[in-house]
């Protein structure tokens, strides 16, 4: 046999050879590569979810790439309802590794500071060293705090068709009480409109309009900046100033019908045209804000002095629990949910093409044809995820909104009792008996819909018996040698 034909011998046995494998392979299928399973939470404000398995699937395509992490998102409907939404999960057996936490409510977590020093450096990126101090204790990270507007104020949010069709001037408002004579005017053309309403009909006006420096945890004192002291806030005068005005409100029927009877958001009767105005936050881009979710232009008028409590500062953080089977993995995605701006617009607007389209302006829309009401997602504003400044703007935002946002935080009063926390464990029976008298009569009176001439007397009565003036004493004793340490 001559070499030519040898080699050609051996080319074709090669060829058989690999043929051969190659159809041994496609018989056997290749085993699913193993993922790291993590599960978080995640609200939908918008209430609506046809379309968020999808979403889902999205948010997995990335984390399986860049953690080898597969996520399972739990919705919860509201921030309302939060507590108890998860509370229902947990009865199902249900573990969620990286839950939204109010920091004043129970939770056990992972101490985070190893974990974050390995896998969490666009967290540390992206928080201050004051923002991570709020969800510190005994100098040991335990929760972290959203990255977005931790910042109380409030303002007025009235529909621009209504101010432009009366010719009314909105820069001559300064307080809640010069709302009244505007109210006037629109009712002799309007009489059917309703003019205001807390930020839930079922709510009341202090939910969102809180002037004061609450104590943390006790929402009936307060601390009068003049002489220093902690009040009992039923005792003010400006407390009885706005019942008076709420219950005025009230009597002239300027308030929703559907008051205390439905929880309706204040937004969703804008959208209906049956409300002029409510009490909203007043942040930047507050104003194209509420014209997505309402669906009309809307003008906000500041009230508020702008502020930082400890309440606002850890209203919303996030975690991973202590019956979480895998931290590093749970770290490595709250990692990503504080870098990765991918993630956060998918959970903020859906997928690109489907549920929003973004110009070269790179502000994002509505596809042609769709809109607020026949989006599968629509805009579900995240001012609550781990880090709102890497959504995009929605058409009529501020281009510079979150450099804005980030200089209103800054600029915010701290406030003066942020980190003086009441020990109140002797008084325990009667601060639970106070909070059940306010509790009684709070939304009633702050909501307009009880007459305060007859019930704050009785209130402040109810209150005094069941020892709020041993409260406030004791309270000011512990304000005074905190000052002191301080």
């Amino acid at each position: 046999m001559n070499i030519k034909k040898a080699g050609l011998i051996f080319a074709i046995c090669c060829s058989l050879v690999l043929s051969a494998c190659h159809a041994g392979q496609s018989t056997v299928p290749l085993p699913e590569k193993e993922y790291n399973k993590v599960s978080m939470l995640w609200v939908v404000t918008t209430g609506k979810t046809d379309d968020f398995d999808l979403i889902q699937d999205e948010v997995n395509r990335i984390t399986r790439e860049k953690i080898g992490v597969e996520v399972d998102i739990h919705i919860a409907s509201s921030f309302i309802n939060l507590a108890s939404e998860k509370q229902m999960l947990g009865k199902e057996g249900i573990t969620i590794d990286v839950p939204i936490v109010h920091k004043w409510e129970p939770f056990e977590g992972v101490e985070l500071d190893a974990l974050l020093a390995e896998y969490g450096q666009g967290i540390l990126s992206a928080l201050s060293e004051e923002q991570l101090s709020w969800g510190q204790q005994n100098k040991k990270q335990l929760l972290l705090p959203s990255k977005g507007d931790n910042t109380i104020s409030a303002g007025v949010a009235m529909r621009k068709d209504i101010l432009d069709r009366y010719n009314i001037d909105a820069k001559t408002i300064g307080s809640l009480h010069d709302l009244d004579l505007i109210f006037q005017k629109i009712r002799q053309h309007e009489p059917t409109l309703k003019m205001i309403s807390p930020i839930r009909t079922d709510g009341a006006f202090f939910a969102r309009f809180y002037p004061w420096m609450g104590v943390n945890g006790h929402s009936y004192a307060v601390l009068d900046t003049k002489s220093g002291k902690i009040e009992n806030i039923y005792e003010t005068e400006e407390y009885a100033a706005y019942l008076a005005l709420f219950r005025t409100w009230f009597l002239k029927g300027y308030l929703p019908d559907e008051l205390f009877l439905q929880s309706l958001k204040a937004e969703e009767l804008i959208k209906t045209g049956e409300l002029f105005c409510f009490l909203s936050a007043c942040k930047p881009g507050i104003e194209a804000e509420l014209q997505i979710a309402t669906g009309t232009p809307m003008v906000v008028v500041p009230l508020m002095q702008p502020k930082v409590t400890y309440s606002s500062a850890t209203d919303i953080m996030w975690g991973i629990s202590k019956e979480s089977e895998n931290p590093e993995a749970a770290m490595k995605l709250l990692n990503l949910l504080y870098s990765d701006p991918d993630i956060i617009n998918l959970l903020s607007y859906g997928i690109r093409g489907m549920h929003y389209t973004q110009g070269q302006d790179t502000f994002i829309d509505f596809p042609a044809g769709i809109d607020i009401t026949t989006s599968g997602y629509p805009p579900n504003i995240a001012w609550f995820a781990p880090n709102q400044s890497l959504s995009y703007l929605w058409k009529g935002y501020p281009i510079d909104v979150w450099e804005e946002t980030e200089e209103f935080d800054r600029q915010a009063t701290r406030s003066e009792v942020f980190y003086f926390f009441f020990e109140d464990e002797e008084l325990e029976k009667k601060i639970s008996d106070v909070k059940k008298i306010a509790e009684k009569y709070s939304k009633g009176l702050e909501s307009g819909m009880i007459d305060p001439e007859l019930y704050l007397p009785s209130m402040l009565e109810e209150l005094d018996v069941a020892g709020m003036p041993e409260i406030m004493d004791e309270m000011n004793a512990q304000y005074r040698a905190w000052l002191g340490e301080k």
